[in-house]
């Protein structure tokens, strides 16, 4: 499962995007929590847990922006919180990475987030 949570309205605009460019199957059970300035924390933690127990799943990628941000601390709450589940929290989450995200869903966690890594700096270029 992919859980993507950020700054508003940035996860939506990004799955919006993976959906124009990717397959509709490529793209099922990816789930974003936007983050707005006013929103509770605990009620955002909360309401991801919440996707992550009714998937079918007991490994999840969650994507988050930027690093100690609101949206970063919720997915590392999350990460705690869900003892019963192997999650992995990965930052900077951009489009290119999503791309790829899709494409190793059949990989185990850890081989998962291993191709990503190593990818990471292949997707970032200055000319």
């Amino acid at each position: 499962m992919i859980l993507i949570i950020t700054h508003a309205p940035t996860a939506s605009s990004l799955v919006s995007a993976l959906r124009d460019i990717l397959p509709d199957e490529l793209t099922k059970n990816i789930i974003t929590i936007d983050v707005h300035i006013h929103d509770q924390k605990d009620a955002k933690i909360f309401e991801a847990q919440q996707f992550i127990t009714r998937q079918a799943t007991d490994e999840v990628l969650i994507f988050t922006d930027i690093i100690g941000s609101t949206p970063y601390h919720i997915a590392r709450q999350v990460l705690v919180n869900m003892t019963n589940y192997s999650c992995v929290v990965v930052t900077g989450v951009n489009l290119p990475m999503l791309i790829k995200a899709t494409n190793y869903r059949a990989l185990s966690l850890k081989a998962w987030v291993s191709q990503l890594m190593a990818c990471a700096l292949d997707w970032v270029q200055a000319e």
